[in-house]
């Protein structure tokens, strides 16, 4: 839920206390503690986080310096009693606070505070020069500045909390009399902070109203400072001392979507002006109540991201019980710069498009293309899977703009196209959401942080049907965790539970698909020993068991940018080992039987060949020739690979057994006629059991030493 902090301010007993409203202009508490103490007429001011997950209240107090307390969003269920659903409590949690001095001899005239790209904050400072606040020069300026605005950036989440203020703009006309900052935001469109600096000038007694518009980097360097082309005239019926901090007149809101609202005082009622994004005048005004006058004071204004403005006002004539009555106004502002649907105005398209249907083959990249150049950034993006509720459940993929998984079009530099693992959409029917982070990308021309895309804005689903998924078998693996998972690998069980659950869910799949045996073994090959686990993948469709396999292997092989690193258990898994499958008995064996049947046959058909042409012969022996050559090329290999292995026993031998062969007669042929004596016979016999003492026995012991070590 996106939640926005409303700077709506108002005393309770010696401390301030905010209300707390979301987009949809629901307001979700009355009375948030900004831990800062009231001050007459200074109250703090109050900024959203841009990634709404937090804001920071800044006040001036009594020791001639600014404090800040940064909150935090906390989000919280419950079971509601007596239903199955759950409800969400939000908390505001103070999460850091601390303190700057404004340069000496100065005067505070005005702060401000702003969220940046970045999810850090910028503080805007107004000074009054004191070495010459009494001067009266009329008609003229004077060369030493007397207002001064510096710029500060509070980042909290890192080491250098407070960057040192600069000076980004200062001015020596003496003819102001009032002067304030209006409001600050992140240039959506110009992709640069932007600050709007109000003053009004006295001019021969007419009151000219200025507005200066400041743009500058997240490094501080001022990009462009421009006096505005709005309507300057201040009605002349206006008391000099009518303009005032708390005075309403003339107060500049800028626009999301580019634009500005201008809200100035007209008689005894207030009106609204809207400008386009080139300050023209659209004619047309907000529809501020007529009932509103002078007496109304602002207590806050701003913008919502959707575009919607709102300001917040009290009734100085309307006291209950010594407690303001105030009212909270809002209006939708129109837009002039095309929204292409990714709350992103820089935006112009992105594949697939939203609310696309994924066809298979799903695609192996996304693309995202900007109306200006671009280079990649350190911000992440992130595919989601989501739930029946259309509910962030899964992260599928995360990496960052600036890996080797995104690349940038060389030509206009506009599109970055980022690599999608196949293991990402793998569900059919399944609606997914794509949410880009701030700073994911920069702009090539000011190398600034450019916005992302919020999440629930980029998304599409999956096709219902597909026609890929064909039977597959059960399927054996081994997985292997890595040095830390073997050392915590002590409660088998605890852990092979917690592991089967969290694999169930990343991949995803039924868990009755998954099955862990009880073989577990240390992996002999690795220094440490390292665990290898057994897991079954059970037969199955949508996906079948070769799909959950291959998302299974995918996973985990890019660990670092999948879920897999960032559960409890699996982050334990070796990414350098990846999956390795268990071949069954049949895909060891099938080959060697196919040729060993082949080879039957091809020795049966010989032995009928030869039995019919000559039946008087042993041609029972036609079974021996391959034996023969079998145990020849084995004596060969041995001699190469294992013979010298022990030289004491490496004897000169021969197998003279094959010589029977000679003399069997097989088919009748002459060459297997030899004609032996009886002695010949003899030594043939004697032969052959010698051969039994010198090569057979050493190869025997040789390979059971081998096979020791």
């Amino acid at each position: 839920m996106a939640i926005i902090a409303l700077s709506v301010l108002h005393r309770k007993i010696k401390n301030i206390f905010g209300m707390l409203m979301n987009w949809n202009k629901e307001i979700l508490s009355y009375d948030v503690n900004l831990n800062c103490p009231y001050i007459a007429n200074d109250l703090p001011t109050v900024a959203t986080n841009i990634n709404l997950d937090g804001f920071i209240v800044i006040s001036k107090d009594v020791n001639h310096q600014l404090t800040w307390n940064e909150f935090i969003f906390s989000h919280e269920t419950a079971q509601v009693e007596g239903q199955q659903e759950q409800s969400e409590k939000l908390s505001v949690i103070l999460d850091s606070i601390g303190t700057f001095s404004y340069p000496n001899q100065t005067d505070l005239i005005d702060y401000s505070v702003f969220g940046t790209v970045e999810g850090t904050y910028g503080v805007l400072i107004l000074l009054q020069n004191l070495d010459i606040k009494n001067v009266d020069l009329i008609n003229s300026y004077q060369a030493q500045p007397i207002y001064m605005v510096y710029l500060a950036f509070i980042r909290t989440n890192t080491i250098q909390i407070l960057q040192r203020p600069t000076l980004i703009y200062e001015t020596s006309e003496v003819q102001i009399t009032w002067i304030h900052i209006q409001s600050c935001k992140v240039g959506f469109v110009d992709h640069a902070n932007i600050c709007f600096l109000k003053s009004i000038v006295n001019r021969g007694g007419f009151l000219l109203s200025a507005t200066v518009e400041i743009s500058f980097l997240s490094s501080g360097s001022v990009v462009n400072i421009e006096q505005l082309g709005l309507d300057n005239n201040i009605e002349q019926s206006t008391p000099n001392n009518n303009v005032n901090n708390n005075n309403i007149t003339d107060s500049v809101i800028p626009l999301e979507n580019d634009g500005l609202l201008l809200i100035r005082h007209a008689g005894n009622a207030l009106i609204g002006r809207i400008y386009d994004q080139n300050e023209n005048n659209t004619g047309r005004v907000w529809d501020i109540p007529g009932s509103l006058t002078t007496n109304n004071r602002l207590l806050g204004f701003g913008v919502f991201k959707n575009n919607t403005v709102w300001i917040a006002l009290d009734n100085l004539n309307n006291l209950v019980a010594n407690n303001y009555i105030f009212r909270i106004l809002s209006s939708d502002m129109p837009k002039f710069i095309k929204d292409y649907g990714y709350h992103n105005l820089l935006v112009t398209s992105t594949e697939p498009k939203i609310n696309d249907t994924l066809l298979t083959p799903y695609p192996d990249k996304i693309n995202i293309t900007y109306s200006i150049p671009i280079t990649p950034g350190p911000g992440n993006i992130t595919i989601y899977q989501n739930d029946e509720r259309n509910t962030l459940t899964v992260i599928r993929q995360t990496f960052s703009g600036n890996s080797k998984y995104c690349q940038i079009d060389e030509d206009e530099r506009t599109t970055i196209s980022c690599d999608i693992l196949k293991s990402t959409f793998n569900l059919l029917n399944t609606p997914y959401t794509v949410k880009i982070d701030n700073n994911f990308v920069k702009s090539s021309l000011l190398d600034e942080p450019l916005l992302g895309i919020p999440d629930g804005f980029w998304t599409f689903k999956t096709n219902a049907s597909s026609n890929e998924n064909t039977h597959t078998n059960d399927i054996t693996i081994l997985l292997r965790l890595n040095n830390e998972g073997t050392k915590l690998f002590s409660k088998k069980k605890e852990f092979l539970d917690n592991l089967h659950k969290e694999l169930s869910d990343v991949i995803p799949t039924k868990s009755d698909r998954l099955n862990f045996t009880d073989r577990v073994q240390n992996d002999a090959s690795t220094p440490s020993g390292r665990i290898l686990i057994e897991l079954n993948i059970l037969a199955g469709h949508n996906p079948n068991s070769l799909q959950v396999l291959d998302n299974l292997k995918t996973l985990i092989e890019n660990k670092d940018i999948t879920m897999i690193s960032s559960l409890n258990h699996t982050k334990f898994l070796d990414e350098t080992y990846g999956v390795y499958i268990v071949p069954s008995l049949w895909g060891t064996v099938k080959y060697l039987f196919i040729g060993f049947l082949l080879i039957c046959i091809i020795l049966g058909s010989l032995y009928l060949w030869a039995r019919y042409r000559h039946p008087e012969g042993h041609n029972s022996a036609i079974f021996k020739v391959p034996l023969v050559l079998f145990d020849l090329v084995m004596d060969i290999l041995f001699v190469i690979y294992d013979g010298k292995t022990f030289p004491s026993l490496f004897i000169p031998s021969a197998d003279v057994e094959e010589l029977n062969i000679l003399k069997s007669k097989i088919a009748g042929l002459e060459v297997f006629s030899a004609p032996y004596s009886q002695v010949g016979l003899s030594w043939i016999l004697a032969g052959s059991a010698l051969n039994v003492l010198t090569t057979d026995l050493p190869q025997v012991i040789i390979q059971g030493d081998v096979k020791g070590y």
